[in-house]
């Protein structure tokens, strides 16, 4: 989300509201977290610095009795939740994705284990999601049972896979899938 300009803040509040050097500092604040913002490639460390931000200009903002530097934070505020918003859905997205593919490489894997089988249930069990830094590491069991074309016999396994996602790249992976009797 791009920032509100400068033109259109002063336009809705003017400086005389505000003491200058108080909006000289937020001024600046918000400029160099947002070419911070900007340039950052880490994930969490953006992530980081919209938590930090809100943080500071909710307590700027509950200090402050000025009417017209309070709205001014206000809509610097909007802004920052928005880009959380953002981050939350960038990695809401990646994540739905990795599910996705982990799905397909235990059906895939499943369906090479018994060739002449067909799959009757397939059930996923809760995964395991750890982040580290920027990387989100993901496992998760699939319990298969499967019945023979011909001779009608039932097999039951479990197909457990292991992926990772990294954020600041938004790729994702499959590291490796075993099977268990």
């Amino acid at each position: 989300m791009r920032m509100l300009p400068l033109c259109a803040v002063l336009f809705l509040f003017p400086v005389g509201l505000l003491s200058q050097s108080k909006f000289d500092d937020l001024k600046s604040l918000q400029e160099a977290s947002d070419h911070s913002f900007q340039s950052m490639k880490s994930f969490s460390a953006r992530f980081k610095l919209c938590s930090d931000m809100k943080g500071k200009l909710d307590t700027l903002k509950a200090k402050e009795r000025n009417e017209g530097y309070k709205a001014v934070m206000e809509i610097w505020l909007a802004q920052w939740n928005s880009r959380v918003t953002d981050l939350k859905e960038q990695k809401k997205k990646l994540v739905d994705t990795l599910y996705i593919l982990m799905e397909q490489r235990a059906r895939g894997d499943a369906e090479k284990y018994h060739p002449l089988s067909t799959i009757e249930k397939f059930v996923p069990e809760a995964p395991l999601e750890k982040q580290e830094g920027d990387l989100v590491r993901v496992s998760r069991s699939y319990v298969v049972r499967m019945v023979s074309r011909f001779l009608k016999h039932i097999f039951k396994f479990k197909v457990i896979v292991e992926a990772t996602a990294l954020l600041n790249d938004q790729t994702s992976g499959i590291d490796k899938s075993t099977i268990e009797d």
